[in-house]
């Protein structure tokens, strides 16, 4: 057994391997020591995209907005004054295709704030649109442009 504690020889470490799986070990190892002697050690470098298969998984479509409404409080609407009305009547009809607001307005049960860009002003119908998403004049509590 002098072949057993030569340098690199796996057979001194692991005994119970088979002899055609110490081969083959030695051979995987031997390579792995040509590769450093002639390029270098090497630094494992993490890829960029590696984070997302730890993303979490929704089994339940939908299941975290049916909570999040669950925990909104319901309000009753807020009184809107002349003065009020009248100020939003002036910004709704200053406004253009493009332009970046804040709306607070009615929704459901409650207010909410909605932040983005005007896509569509129809007077005809009351209506206001932000990005895709309709809003009556009617529930708009107050209105800002960005």
């Amino acid at each position: 057994m002098p072949d057993q504690k030569r340098e690199g020889s796996l057979a001194f470490h692991w005994p119970e391997l088979s002899p055609r799986e110490r081969a083959y070990r030695e051979s995987v190892l031997r390579d792995v020591r040509e590769r450093v002697r002639k390029d270098g050690p090497r630094e494992a470098v993490a890829h960029p995209g590696r984070a997302t298969q730890f993303m979490p998984f929704a089994a339940l479509k939908g299941y975290h907005e049916l909570a999040k409404s669950k925990e909104r409080t319901s309000e009753p609407r807020r009184e809107v004054t002349e003065e009020m009305a009248l100020a939003l009547s002036q910004v709704v009809s200053s406004l253009e295709r493009g332009c970046v607001v804040r709306v607070v307005h009615y929704e459901g049960d409650g207010y909410t704030e909605t932040v983005g860009a005007v896509s569509e002003v129809v007077e005809a119908h009351r209506m206001l649109r932000i990005v895709r998403k309709p809003i009556a004049f009617a529930d708009i509590f107050s209105i800002e442009v960005l």
